[in-house]
């Protein structure tokens, strides 16, 4: 086993090792395997059921499988079904004295001496985990519209051979972390449990609700007969996130889909999602994605005319 070590998440800098775009068939399987670095499994339409740290899996459309190095791990397609993935084969930063060629360690073999002993020295080289990101083995239910063109993308970016494309791909799998981790803090984890649990399920419902309508902390705090500052501890001790950095969350995830699957004005889409100032809400947005929502639209539009229907 190697060695782990944890880092802050504003300094991953990932490198992208390897990205493919693969259909399997009903009754292919992948023998057991064991991987040196990191893998995201992100399900585009079927299913598939791994065998993974001594438990099983089964993954499927809009579902991310996430593998950790030196771990085994097994594939089954069942007869009769199909699974489409995009499959990611990364380190959190780069590690040049032990990086390999995963299209050679991985799927021709063909390793020469040099390789072998190039290989035991990554089998034991260190693994990085990332504090305030904690993605377990299986996500389900991502949201296929805004994850699925990101990773498009990255394999797109990835294809090319300029080193322009890979800057790109690099932003683009770091959008996708992103992605990830702001439907996580959506999910109040299992591990926070504690007496106002309850109370803050209630309020993330409220808000998914009522999202598109002028909300305070202190009329929140009200309806459960708790004071605004000790209504706001509890739920940031939960959520990781004070009530309007939550509730911008969701308003900027339902501009997405808007975004995505409306021609509304951008005036309507901040009328939509309870931003009332169109020039706010722009700023929001550019803060929140990195770019303008006009960019978005056009980078998802882009994306739609080059996507075939049946991936969905």
């Amino acid at each position: 086993m190697n060695n782990e070590r944890v880092i802050g998440i504003l300094k991953i800098s990932p490198h992208i090792r390897y990205v493919n775009n693969i259909w399997f068939q009903g009754g292919d399987t992948v023998p057991e395997r064991i991987l040196y670095d990191h893998e995201f499994i992100f399900g585009l339409s079927g299913e598939a059921q791994f065998e993974y740290e001594g438990k099983t899996f089964k993954v499927g459309r809009s579902d991310l499988l996430y593998i950790k190095p030196n771990r085994k791990n097994t594939m089954v397609i069942e007869k009769g079904k199909t699974f489409h993935a995009h499959c990611v084969h990364f380190d959190w930063i780069p590690d040049e004295q032990f990086d390999f060629s995963a299209e050679k360690y991985y799927i021709s073999q063909m390793l020469s001496k040099e390789d072998l002993i190039h290989l035991e020295k990554v089998k034991h080289r260190t693994s990085y985990e990332v504090s305030d990101l904690y993605i377990p083995p299986l996500i389900k239910g991502l949201e296929y519209d805004i994850l699925a063109p990101m990773f498009r993308k990255l394999y797109d970016q990835y294809s090319q051979s300029d080193i322009s494309a890979k800057l790109k791909a690099r932003g683009f799998f770091i959008n996708i972390i992103g992605e990830i981790l702001a439907e996580r803090m959506e999910r109040p984890s299992q591990a926070n449990k504690h007496y106002y649990q309850k109370t803050i399920e209630k309020t993330i419902a409220y808000l998914k609700e009522h999202y598109n309508e002028p909300i305070k902390t202190p009329d929140l705090a009200d309806k459960f007969s708790l004071s605004p500052k000790y209504f706001g501890v509890q739920f940031k001790s939960i959520t990781g996130l004070s009530v309007q950095e939550y509730l911008q969350n969701i308003r900027m995830q339902a501009a997405k889909k808007l975004l995505l699957n409306s021609d509304a004005s951008l005036e309507d889409i901040a009328e939509q999602t309870g931003i009332r100032d169109v020039v706010y809400f722009i700023k929001l947005f550019k803060k929140a994605e990195g770019i303008t929502p006009g960019r978005y639209r056009k980078m998802l539009s882009d994306f739609q005319k080059k996507t075939p229907s049946d991936e969905k």
